[in-house]
């Protein structure tokens, strides 16, 4: 959307408005000329039509009026232009707040952008510190557990014997077994 307002408001466009708004003008003050023109004209007329008599002098106030309402178009003209003048400073100050804008907008995409990027890469070695640390007390806990083996392979042992205090005192006795012995 901010691609599409930054393309209807380029450069261009706006020179096309602006050309738009000085051809209006232009042609507003050329009008007045025309109507000024016409106005001097009408006053011959009427001057002229004063002198030639009583049925004349309705065509002078014909063309009087006629001049009246040339002069209110022509100040009319003037106003349209001054408002699309106004309006155009207006457009024109809209147009570059709104180039500012999508700059900012860009601009903070790409921090945004950035930021995504810093926190990917800190995700990935955190992952790969983990594998490591999961590896190391795979290793640990592999040997921890082969030690808790012997250790309790021993104390098995150490049970059986206390199982009868006189062996373990004076040795084994005659019907006991001793390492490595079976029965026939």
């Amino acid at each position: 959307a901010l691609t599409n307002v930054n393309q209807l408001f380029n450069a261009e466009n706006r020179e096309v408005v602006m050309a738009t708004i000085r051809n209006l003008r232009d042609l507003s003050a050329g009008l007045n000329e025309r109507l000024a023109g016409l106005d001097r004209t009408l006053r011959q007329v009427g001057t002229a039509a004063t002198e030639v008599g009583v049925a004349a002098a309705g065509v002078g106030k014909a063309a009087s009026n006629f001049g009246v309402a040339a002069a209110q178009l022509g100040r009319s003209g003037e106003r349209i232009a001054n408002v699309a003048e106004s309006g155009a400073a207006r457009l024109d100050r809209t147009l570059v707040e709104t180039e500012r804008t999508l700059a900012e907008a860009r601009r903070a995409i790409g921090e945004v952008s950035a930021a995504s990027n810093a926190v990917q890469q800190q995700a990935l070695l955190t992952a790969q510190r983990l594998e490591v640390s999961a590896a190391n007390v795979d290793d640990q806990l592999g040997a921890a557990l082969s030690e808790l083996r012997l250790s309790i392979e021993t104390a098995t042992r150490v049970f059986d014997r206390l199982r009868e205090p006189r062996s373990a005192l004076f040795g084994p006795g005659k019907a006991q077994l001793g390492p490595g012995e079976r029965l026939p």
